[in-house]
């Protein structure tokens, strides 16, 4: 969900599954209406948790606990939620995707390793791969795309849309049902953040 131009802007896992606008909206009729399109989309939201940044010393989280701003080779910040069974979605925007990497990580996740190189974690980008961190082409991740990551751990998938698109080739499957899975973000620019 993003604010900007005095438009709201969001976007989820919907029928038509196409980016939506709603104009002319004041910050104080967005907070009021936020937890409706939050919950009518399934949407989760979440925040940072601040007590990552002890080892990804590099890092600063603002915007009330929602914007990771980090430059530490993609130590991983998790989030203060956490799933274990269900499906789950939700919206995050990055900059400078090419040094952003954002999923889903257990705890059992190396604080002082950058995420995408283990089991733990299970991560796109824009830029580099891993064993665990699959690069969306640059053709399809803009810097002002909108991703929708969605858990499904019943399905034992993890899967992405930008903007509104499904990209179905890029589904995590297997090795993600029976644990507890929190959203993840790491960055490895001063220029990379993820909200």
């Amino acid at each position: 969900v993003d604010y900007y131009n005095g438009r709201l802007m969001f976007q989820g896992v919907t029928e038509d599954s196409k980016l939506q606008q709603l104009h002319d909206l004041s910050l104080n009729d967005i907070r009021i209406i936020l937890p409706v399109i939050e919950e009518e989309m399934q949407l989760c939201s979440f925040k940072w948790n601040s007590t990552w940044l002890k080892t990804c010393t590099n890092g600063k989280i603002s915007d009330n606990g929602t914007k990771l701003k980090s430059n530490n080779r993609y130590k991983p910040v998790l989030a203060n939620v956490s799933f274990a069974s269900g499906r789950h979605s939700w919206a995050v925007k990055g900059s400078t995707w090419r040094s952003a990497r954002t999923g889903i990580a257990t705890l059992a996740v190396n604080k002082n390793e950058e995420i995408g190189q283990k089991d733990t974690v299970r991560v796109f980008s824009g830029g580099s791969t891993g064993s665990y961190a699959k690069a969306i082409p640059s053709s399809k991740l803009k810097s002002s795309s909108i991703v929708v990551l969605t858990l499904d751990i019943d399905d034992d998938s993890f899967s992405i849309e930008v903007d509104g698109v499904p990209l179905p080739e890029y589904t995590f499957r297997g090795g993600i049902a029976g644990k507890k899975w929190y959203p993840v973000a790491g960055c490895n620019d001063s220029s990379a953040s993820i909200t």
